[in-house]
């Protein structure tokens, strides 16, 4: 009836630390591809008087993201891959401007961020246009 032995406190820690090295060495390489996944090229916001919350556009290597802010706390966060971006529009006036960026599929409302800065609105215009141009086309076959 002896299924069980009885280990030292030595034998003990050293089971604990192995095990603890095995674990933190996964986590550190898991913790370096997400790194890599979400880098940030260019982060806007709309300029805060004219827009009570002020609603916020995050450019990555292969997504933008838009989070409209209603309330305080509140938010609607939508994303659009390079991939499924068909094109993007920056309409500006003298100090401020807004843009659009466009899906592929016509039938998905674009993305919309108004009342940012002029040279934001450029500025990542032409940043979303860049990465259109290095995302492969994806094939339907």
């Amino acid at each position: 009836m002896n299924r069980f032995q009885t280990l030292t406190p030595r034998q003990a820690r050293e089971i604990e630390e192995n095990a603890f090295n095995v674990f933190t060495s996964v986590n550190e390489k898991k913790e370096e591809k997400v790194d890599e996944d979400t880098e940030i090229v260019l982060k806007i916001k709309s300029v805060f008087p004219f827009e009570l919350f002020p609603d916020e556009l995050t450019i990555k290597k292969d997504k933008v993201t838009l989070i409209n802010r209603t309330l305080p706390g509140t938010s609607m966060v939508r994303d659009m891959h390079m991939h499924d971006i068909a094109q993007a529009e920056a309409d500006c006036g003298p100090i401020f401007g807004h843009l659009h960026v466009y899906s592929k599929l016509r039938t998905e409302e674009p993305l919309l961020i108004e009342r940012v800065k002029r040279k934001d609105a450029l500025k990542a215009r032409e940043i979303i246009e860049n990465l259109l141009v290095r995302v492969e086309p994806r094939s339907i076959y």
